[in-house]
């Protein structure tokens, strides 16, 4: 197959292109300096072949990283390394490789941060990059965390498989909402199509019931435990109010991306709890409206 791939001079261009035949064993150019002769271009080769080495490094570490973050929820310090720190220390430690995570997430989205990357990065490596970054930096905050000691709260006894309901739900609406998003590509594995059409809001699935499924369910997991020490109660405050801080301003840029029809939607649909004046009567709408994310 012949494939023109000096129609434009973006290299990003190019290199996507090469991707979407990455099936193909090897992929012809045409050559300036000679119209007839074919030449294989052996550096996009090599760069199909490195892009297939993130994805895979991104799938493993990327994946891994999070059911790591899951076991550590649901058993706790198992699998971290003990330093043997007082409480207080080990506190300070906790409230550190929480806000090294945070800042990790909070620098790397930057669109300053992206454009350097490009330069030396190809743009469409650079979300598997971010997910292996990601990966790396959660497991050595679940690794090195620190357990304080006996939990301070303990709930009564039936209240634990209320918890592990709970918990459970969260898994699953948080499952659900990732699945209302077709493009929802944490591990950076999926070949994105360039598009210059503006992008349209839809919503289908817990889209239709919350701005931020994803983050409501993601705090019922971090909530739904039945052993609160104080390293945990440390984790769930950090992290819930990194969430609540993500959510704010991701609205932010959602109103700048779709107008109108974000701020319609932040009217009608709440934000991150299902509680909101007139929300009963929205959701009693016989048509309600065919958004999608």
């Amino acid at each position: 197959m012949i494939i023109d791939l000096y129609q434009t001079a973006d290299f990003n261009k190019r290199l996507n292109l090469f991707l979407e035949h990455r099936s193909l064993r090897r992929v012809f150019i045409s050559v300036e300096m000679n119209p007839n002769q074919k030449k294989c271009d052996t550096t996009a080769d090599k760069h199909i072949q490195r892009y297939g080495k993130v994805k895979f490094l991104s799938a493993l570490i990327g994946g891994g990283s999070l059911i790591y973050f899951l076991f550590f929820l649901i058993f706790g310090t198992i699998l971290s390394i003990p330093a043997g720190m007082n409480s207080k220390s080990a506190l300070m430690l906790d409230f550190g490789l929480s806000l090294m995570f945070f800042f990790q997430h909070s620098i790397m989205v930057r669109a300053k941060f992206k454009t350097i990357l490009e330069k030396t990065i190809p743009e469409v490596m650079i979300p598997a990059f971010y997910s292996i970054v990601s990966g790396i930096t959660l497991i050595c905050t679940v690794l090195f965390w620190q357990e304080t000691g006996q939990p301070i709260f303990v709930p009564p006894i039936w209240v634990t498989p209320i918890m592990s309901g709970a918990f459970t739900l969260g898994i699953i609406g948080f499952y659900w909402g990732v699945k209302s998003l077709p493009f929802f590509d944490p591990l950076g594995v999926r070949i994105k199509k360039m598009n210059s059409k503006k992008p349209s809001l839809k919503l289908i699935g817990p889209y239709r019931l919350l701005r931020h499924p994803l983050y409501f369910f993601m705090l019922i997991i971090i909530w739904a435990s039945t052993s609160f020490t104080l390293d945990r109660i440390l984790f769930n405050c950090l992290w819930s109010l990194w969430i609540l801080m993500g959510a704010w301003l991701e609205e932010k840029e959602l109103l700048t991306v779709f107008g109108q029809d974000y701020l319609k939607y932040q009217q009608q649909v709440p934000m991150l709890f299902p509680i909101k004046k007139g929300y009963l009567k929205y959701l009693n709408q016989e048509a309600k409206p065919d958004l999608y994310i």
